[in-house]
């Protein structure tokens, strides 16, 4: 018997339920304990399609999905087909009998048929129940406790009523009677919570986010939706009373980048989030923010393109967009994270680099971070503090002066600000080139002086963020190059080589504007082989670090087609590549 480690699969078409049944499979186990890590794969459909969630659980720590399937749990035919010869020996799949009644499947797959419509309709009140029927099946062929789908019901849908659990728990209960009747003990899996279970966040990463931008002072959202960054614009809106937050749906991404920038111009933290083909219509306000030198924080939750693209997968296709977008140039801060904890640090972090630095900071997420749950330890949030840098109060400012030198030039790139309205600073705002006080000046000394002031911020906020460490064992024999959400595999990828007795460590690169060089050159310097891990076409952190450092990584891992790497990929993928090439020193 294999005890809390598996790997479970729900699928079926879109208006199944499948979201829901896959984020409270999730969380029964999570209350339990155990730790678990979700992947949602769906189309760009409303209703039909091919959906699927994954939920894979262990008693130990999860960084990423695997593609491995022990157990799926078929809603409609066409899952039972797709997915049969995925299943690992030994593995079974759970599926509604009156669909299959001839139901065939493999050697080493196990097939558990249950009446799911039937119990739905008899059991749960409807047919729309069929989902829950399933997840109660689930749980009663892993023989693990139902008394957590209970207490994960009331945490769900509690505020909608007693008569709405109930329900719920009865077509659970139902499915879960069945297969304890018909086949324990006949399915080589099962899920024990754990003893002491302690609790945890299940959390995604654009939840995540919000509540780093809630504790760093956000108070305005402006945001049109566009998959996948909307479950930002949902969540900030749940809890806009909640926390005195401001929220805006507007009309295009247009009006939601000049929103932010109107308003933190009088002093209000905002934020607005897209994807890529979102972030292409607020181009030019960027080099506005980064003009009048304005904060602002500006989300992408990447998803591949060109143009439409995949709306519903995730890559990395947009690092060089973000880092050069807008005409000519303008300081700004590019950062990623690579899993929900730093999604909150860096979310935090970021308003308060906007503030300080008066910049526009780019926050570069994806679909399979910002969507995929994991078992997270609650946030520690007693060291984090709000710093406005060198805002200006009324108090601060000379009542008798007409105007305030706004722009004026200062050795790290930073004029102090005073806030709209206040008696003595007073000053003109414009997107033209501009003196001290805003007035537009096209003179050259006054050009290059406020170039050089705009573009010194870069320098100073370098030398206030941290560089670039490794992770894993200092002289390895392989140093992995990569950054946000594929992380994860690569740490597992690391646990696998070892077992080879191949030592590899990871060089995690979080900010690129402004960039490391002499940092990663010097680590990169001493690796013996390096492989750039992304999942974009070119490789496009790899050229970058070319780029500032002349140092060529020609190992490169690369997927674009628009599902997230695993573990085991990376590893065969390293394994494949064994005694070829690896990278170099060239000139620039």
């Amino acid at each position: 018997m294999i005890t809390n480690n598996l790997s479970w699969l729900i699928g079926g078409e879109a208006g199944q339920g499948l979201e829901s049944a896959g984020h409270m499979f999730a969380l029964v186990l999570n209350r339990g304990g155990l730790f678990v890590i979700t992947n949602a794969e769906y189309p760009s459909l409303i209703r039909g399609g091919h959906n699927y969630n994954k939920v894979r659980v262990s008693d130990k720590p999860l960084t990423c999905h695997t593609n491995d399937v022990d157990l799926v749990c078929a809603l409609n035919k066409e899952t039972f087909e797709k997915h049969i010869d995925e299943i690992s020996n030994g593995g079974g799949i759970i599926y509604d009998s009156a669909d299959f009644p001839d139901a065939k499947g493999k050697d080493g797959v196990n097939l558990f048929g249950i009446p799911m419509a039937e119990l739905a309709k008899t059991k749960g009140g409807g047919i729309i129940m069929k989902n829950v029927v399933a997840i109660g099946a689930c749980i009663g062929l892993l023989d693990y406790d139902l008394n957590y789908f209970k207490e994960a019901l009331k945490q769900t849908f509690g505020r909608k009523g007693d008569e709405i659990v109930n329900s719920n728990y009865n077509a659970a209960q139902a499915g879960y009677d069945y297969m304890q009747e018909n086949y324990k003990g006949k399915f080589g899996y099962n899920l024990a919570a754990m003893k002491d279970a302690k609790q945890r966040m299940l959390i995604q990463g654009n939840d995540a986010f919000c509540i780093g931008a809630i504790k760093g002072g956000c108070k305005l959202v402006a945001e049109y939706p566009m998959t996948p960054s909307s479950s930002i614009l949902h969540f900030m809106a749940e809890h806009s009373r909640e926390y005195n937050v401001v929220v805006k749906h507007v009309e295009d991404e247009i009006s939601a980048i000049n929103t932010i920038i109107g308003a933190s111009a009088v002093g209000i933290r905002s934020l607005t989030a897209t994807s890529g083909g979102g972030f292409s219509l607020m181009v030019e306000a960027v080099g506005l923010a980064g003009m009048i030198e304005t904060g602002i924080v500006i989300v992408n939750v990447q998803r591949p393109g060109p143009s439409t693209g995949l709306p519903t997968r995730t890559g990395h296709p947009d690092l060089r967009l973000m880092m050069h977008a807008s005409q000519d140039e303008s300081p700004r801060m590019v950062v990623a994270p690579g899993d929900p904890e730093e999604c909150f640090d860096l979310g935090f972090q970021a308003f308060n680099v906007a503030d300080k630095y008066q910049i526009p900071v780019m926050f570069l997420s994806d679909k399979y971070l910002s969507e995929s749950e994991r078992s997270v330890d609650f946030f520690d949030t007693k060291e984090l503090e709000i710093d406005r840098g060198k805002l200006l109060l009324e108090k601060d400012l000379d009542p008798k002066e007409d105007r305030y030198p706004r722009y004026k030039d200062s050795p790290d790139g930073i004029s102090a600000r005073p806030l709209a309205g206040e008696k003595g600073g007073i000053f003109t705002c414009t997107s033209d080139e501009h003196n001290d006080y805003g007035d537009i000046v096209e003179d050259i000394p006054n050009r290059l002086e406020k170039m050089n002031k705009r573009m010194r911020k870069i320098d100073t906020l370098r030398k206030g963020l941290p560089a670039p460490k490794l992770i894993g064992p200092a002289n390895a024999d392989i140093t992995f190059v990569s950054w946000g959400s594929p992380k994860g595999s690569i740490l597992e990828a690391i646990e696998l080589l070892a077992k080879d007795d191949v030592s590899a460590n990871f060089l995690q690169i979080k900010y690129f504007i402004p960039f490391h060089s002499e940092e990663v050159a010097k680590i990169l310097g001493k690796a013996k082989r390096i492989v750039d891990v992304e999942e974009n076409f070119s490789g496009q952190l790899a050229d970058l670090i070319r780029e500032k450092t002349g140092i060529f990584i020609e190992e490169r891992i690369l997927d674009y087609s628009g599902r997230p790497f695993t573990a085991k990929q990376i590893y065969n993928e390293v394994k494949l590549k064994t005694g070829q090439a690896s990278s170099k020193t060239v000139p620039v």
